[in-house]
């Protein structure tokens, strides 16, 4: 019986943490993407599309526009240089952005 009782609060603390975790990643990509269209909402075009993923632990971003003449418009603006460097100061100087963005259209 006293297995019973431990084996129910390791798995209901395995629950907890995962919830934990979930939650975490939720409200960080939230941030994430207040943040990408606070950048891009400015803007005279159609916001672009945000894909957040992961690699080798590493955010990865694939912003995709809609047409070429509004990813030109993002990139001589400089909306796109500053999307990378508000992903800089929120991941620290180990992050490469130039590495994690990826820009179709």
């Amino acid at each position: 019986m006293d297995i019973i009782i431990i084996i129910a609060y390791v798995l209901g603390f395995l629950a907890v943490m995962f919830a934990f975790g979930w939650l975490k990643y939720k409200i960080r990509s939230a941030i994430l993407r207040r943040e990408f269209l606070n950048t891009f909402r400015s803007n005279q075009q159609l916001t672009p599309k945000l894909e957040i993923g992961t690699s080798y632990s590493w955010p990865t971003f694939k912003i995709t526009f809609t047409n070429q003449a509004d990813f030109e418009l993002a990139s001589n603006s400089g909306l796109i240089e500053t999307y990378k460097n508000k992903l800089k100061d929120r991941y620290g100087s180990d992050f490469d952005p130039e590495l994690a963005v990826f820009i179709t259209y």
